[in-house]
């Protein structure tokens, strides 16, 4: 069973009022108020999305079986301490700490030329996340963000502005966000014809 979140489908943002983002900021914090978790994510290629969302789709396959929302979290929780078990070297470098079922789509985010700054699966039963529903806050420029808003409307999610010209992602359960970072890695031709990210000038020296 998928945790369901009361989540629509639709894009509200004013393409003039987007935040411009600099290496700094992605170097130190990309996004409003502050995540003591953040750390610098860049230069993922469309073959780390692609690999991330299939980690994550064998995970979600094995959650699904669950018989109700904690089951599914509490199988999700399973397969990340058994790839620190394990030392799954692969899984960390494409997953990471971050959640499964939005991991995948934060790859594809970035992958895409774009930059997160939080991410979280949603507070389903038997859950402590923080956020109400599976969600993803990024900075887009305006070209980015016309061609994810397309994507999201087809994959059944919502792409918001929050605050400050900062957006994010909701979806109404984690099988939305996956769908959108396929949809996304599906589409890579259209984001390489875009130009580089102006964030990502000089952002190599400020990390090193």
């Amino acid at each position: 069973m998928v945790p369901e979140f009361d989540v629509g489908c639709y894009v509200n943002y004013d393409p003039s009022k987007l935040s411009e983002i600099t290496a700094e900021d992605v170097a130190n914090y990309c996004g409003p108020g502050w995540n003591a978790d953040y750390e610098p994510l860049y230069d993922v290629t469309w073959e780390d999305a692609n690999c991330a969302l299939e980690i994550e789709r064998e995970a979600l396959d094995r959650a699904c079986q669950a018989d109700d929302a904690a089951g599914f979290e509490a199988a999700l929780e399973l397969v990340t301490e058994e790839a620190y078990e394990k030392e799954d070297d692969g899984y960390f470098s494409l997953i990471g700490g971050f959640d499964l079922g939005v991991a995948g789509l934060v790859m594809a985010i970035v992958a895409s030329g774009g930059a997160t700054y939080t991410s979280c699966r949603g507070r389903a039963p038997g859950s402590l996340h923080l956020q109400r529903h599976p969600f993803v806050g990024v900075a887009l420029d305006a070209d980015r963000a016309a061609l994810i808003s397309q994507l999201v409307l087809t994959a059944g999610c919502c792409l918001y502005s929050i605050q400050d010209g900062y957006l994010a992602i909701g979806g109404s359960s984690v099988e939305h966000c996956h769908r959108l970072a396929k949809l996304i890695v599906e589409k890579r031709e259209l984001f390489d014809r875009l130009s580089p990210p102006s964030w990502r000038e000089g952002l190599d020296e400020l990390i090193e």
